[in-house]
């Protein structure tokens, strides 16, 4: 005879982050003037996640993860331009090895191991903010 039961931590909402976790979806560029592209939310696949409580965690596939409860076994992105970030401190995404180790707040982004993000929807972010390259995801946006 085989019993099963809930152990009452499901949730059957549509509201991110736990819709988003397990869901492969590719990465897409946003449209601009969309709210994953604005601060206060992260640009993750096909669903931005609302900062400060949520982030980016990048494995093989990026979803949506409660900082706080659920650690990221990859790369956690807190922030996809100076936007997201406390005042005086910018978006520093850092390089190595032609692989991203870090997305972070930073005092200031040191070239050329760090690349700045921005939001293209924000001029005041850098004078030209254009979609990044590898080895960043192809949502993400950069100084140049």
């Amino acid at each position: 005879m085989a019993i099963a039961a809930c152990s009452g931590h499901f949730d059957f909402d549509a509201d991110l982050p736990d819709a988003a976790l397990g869901v492969d979806a590719p990465f897409r560029v946003p449209d601009v003037g969309s709210p994953d592209a604005r601060a206060g939310r992260v640009a993750c696949a096909s669903n931005p996640c609302t900062l400060p409580e949520h982030g980016c965690c990048i494995t093989t596939r990026s979803f949506c993860i409660d900082v706080g409860e659920v650690a990221c076994r990859g790369m956690l992105v807190n922030c996809d331009g100076t936007s997201d970030c406390p005042s005086g401190k910018s978006c520093c995404a850092t390089v190595v090895d032609a692989g991203v180790m870090s997305v972070e707040c930073k005092d200031t982004c040191t070239a050329p191991q760090q690349i700045t993000l921005c939001d293209p929807t924000d001029p005041s972010e850098c004078g030209d903010c254009r979609a990044a390259s590898a080895p960043l995801p192809q949502e993400y946006f950069r100084c140049y």
